[in-house]
């Protein structure tokens, strides 16, 4: 019987493991409108399907040279909190440190590059309204995070993502980055959250400190996913069951045989 339940529950575990992401999500990889090269979306000029932008100082990068050589190539702006160029200031293109390609971690194509010192961090980098969730139920959203910090500027710092899904909040894994570093590797985050209605919003907002730095936090490939209610397990104990009893009926016939 223990080996029975320890099949059971082996296999609930990888059906769990393997349930695939629902399309909760639209457009998870940030894949834009009518745009090749880099761009600031913070001042209202590029268009994310299925997302709503606020006037963050942010960028949307495609995957190559482009976040280590000016994430502004489109070169939009200016910024609608300050009224000025986006530039560094020396006048050249804003860029992070490094010199390796920054590709998407799936592939997309696309990420998000966000300051997360800006402004006090007042208003979301980008949000979505889901639908076709049941309230009361649970669901990972997944994605990735890396680091970097913005050419011309110098020190320590950190920065992450805040996380809104609906009426709750969660951070993610605080990034620290040394100054002058090159953009971090690709940290994938899941985090759990109950959903209180059909239609939550789900957004996200950069995080850093110290301002100045300024600490930019990136991110790709969103996800949601349903977790299994616990009514699911006893089902698939007794698959478990079940697997073992044929098992055990092939062995005395292969017994009685020889």
């Amino acid at each position: 019987m223990k080996q029975a339940l320890m099949i059971g529950l082996s296999a609930a575990s990888l059906s769990m493991a393997s349930l695939p992401a629902e399309a909760f999500v639209v457009n998870g990889g940030f894949t834009p409108t009518g745009l090749s090269q880099s761009a600031y979306i913070g001042s209202g000029q590029v268009s994310i399907a299925g997302w709503d932008i606020s006037k963050s100082y942010a960028f949307l990068v495609p995957d190559g040279t482009a976040a280590t050589t000016n994430i502004n190539q489109a070169g939009f702006g200016p910024d609608p909190v300050w009224g000025t160029p986006i530039t560094a200031p020396s006048g050249a293109p804003v860029s992070l440190y490094g010199d390796a390609d920054v590709t998407s971690p799936s592939g997309s194509g696309w990420f998000i590059a966000a300051d997360g010192a800006y402004g006090a961090g007042e208003s979301y980098t980008v949000s979505q309204t889901l639908s076709g969730l049941t309230a009361g139920k649970q669901y990972v959203v997944s994605f990735w995070q890396a680091s970097g910090q913005q050419r011309e500027f110098d020190g320590d710092s950190t920065s992450g993502w805040l996380v809104g899904f609906g009426g709750s909040t969660a951070s993610s894994a605080g990034m620290n980055h040394a100054s002058k570093a090159p953009v971090s590797g690709w940290q994938k985050q899941e985090l759990t959250f109950t959903a209180d209605s059909a239609n939550p919003v789900l957004s996200f907002l950069a995080q850093g400190s110290p301002a100045g730095q300024p600490p930019f936090a990136l991110l790709s490939d969103v996800s949601v996913k349903e977790i299994p209610t616990p009514a699911l397990i006893p089902g698939v104990i007794g698959l478990g069951l079940t697997a073992l009893r044929k098992r055990k009926k092939q062995s005395v016939e292969s017994s009685a045989e020889a």
